[in-house]
């Protein structure tokens, strides 16, 4: 029988985009096993509803929270729904016993626990992504590809025995194109030319422009800069450019970031899912928190030896930057950072999730 797989994911300002890329790297990927996908989202400011469909996916649009709600308490992230679990799930369900047989949903939002799932009917298989372990699920599997140093004990008493756990880097959801890399080019690299700075992909508080014109104005290094960026940022990105001519490309929000990893000999931004994309690249990078979920795995990672967390954003200062560029200038150091950070993550994570919880067929 033809499998048919739901996606419920939400994107915009507030969320970030990350967790719509990784549904639709997932969604691409069973697509090429003749599994068919299709979303179900809540339009936000700055959501990519139509970026998903730009990838010839459906996506069912839910309306706005009609009744009164109170967003999770005691959650990182409890206010991500927009809406109260109960009518979220009853106007998904109501989506998804429209389609023909729909075997699984996939859930990537930090705003649903166990209130939505066991709404659902137990014919329709549950998976999450999370990162957070902040809450409980009823679900058949759950992935977190993230790095922290409880691992193995993060989703204890939060997931029913007998879930499909599956944990760690090595199910990173990353694109094909990070998958079959060879990083041996970053050998040759005596010297750092040119910085790959982002703040995500719309960047909304604007933390790129501080960033790029400090190492502009105070380094021979070339800045490109991977993030949209805000209207009333328009004329200092234009002043920078002006000045520092083509040692500064970008802002610049780019569908493959493959090019400018590459390019670049280090990484100085935040931390999320762009970490994985990096890291499969061999890219060493300078990591700044801009947002609470991503304090721990960046002091994990940094206690792991595999990159340097200079904290929250908000305290960013140059000095300080400085002083975390410096051990990245000797090159043998950073070219074994970089075998380090490939051999972590080998980008082969979607086979994985795919096989492990029996999607492909």
């Amino acid at each position: 029988m033809k499998q048919l797989i739901a996606f419920r994911v939400d994107s915009g300002h507030k969320i970030g985009v990350g967790h719509v890329m990784r549904c639709l790297t997932l969604a691409t990927a069973l697509k090429l096993r003749a599994v068919e996908s299709f979303f179900i989202c809540r339009s936000s400011v700055g959501s990519i509803e139509e970026s998903i469909e730009s990838e010839g996916f459906r996506v069912y649009r839910l309306p706005p929270a009609s009744k009164a709600y109170a967003p999770l308490k005691g959650l990182m992230h409890g206010d991500f729904l927009a809406c109260s679990q109960a009518e979220d799930a009853e106007l998904t369900l109501s989506i998804l016993e429209s389609q023909e047989t729909v075997c699984a949903i996939i859930v990537d939002q930090y705003g649903i626990d166990r209130t939505w799932d066991e709404i659902l009917p137990d014919k329709y298989k549950i998976f999450k992504i999370d990162d957070l372990a902040d809450r409980e699920h009823d679900c058949d599997g759950l992935v977190d590809q993230n790095f922290y140093n409880s691992l193995e004990q993060r989703y204890n008493q939060l997931v029913p025995v007998g879930a499909a756990l599956l944990l760690g880097p090595k199910y990173a959801l990353l694109r094909p194109q990070f998958r079959d890399l060879d990083i041996g080019f970053r050998r040759a690299r005596s010297e750092i030319k040119q910085v790959l700075v982002s703040f995500g992909g719309q960047d909304p508080n604007g933390y790129a422009l501080q960033v790029a014109g400090d190492i502009l104005k105070h380094t021979k290094f070339s800045v490109n800069v991977m993030g949209v960026s805000r209207k009333d940022q328009e004329s200092a990105w234009q002043e920078l450019q002006s000045r520092f001519g083509v040692r500064l490309q970008g802002p610049a929000y780019l569908n493959d970031p493959l090019g400018a990893f590459d390019a670049a000999d280090i990484y100085i931004g935040a931390g999320g899912t762009i970490t994985w994309e990096r890291f499969a690249c061999g890219l060493p990078g300078i990591v700044y928190s801009v947002a609470e979920n991503q304090v721990e795995m960046a002091r994990d990672l940094e206690s792991a030896g595999m990159q340097t967390y200079a904290g929250n954003i908000n305290h960013y200062n140059w000095i300080d930057l400085a002083r975390h560029l410096e051990p990245l200038s000797d090159a043998v150091n950073r070219w074994l950072l970089s075998q380090r950070l490939r051999a972590e993550v080998d980008g082969k994570g979607v086979e994985r999730v795919i096989e492990e919880w029996g999607l492909g067929g």
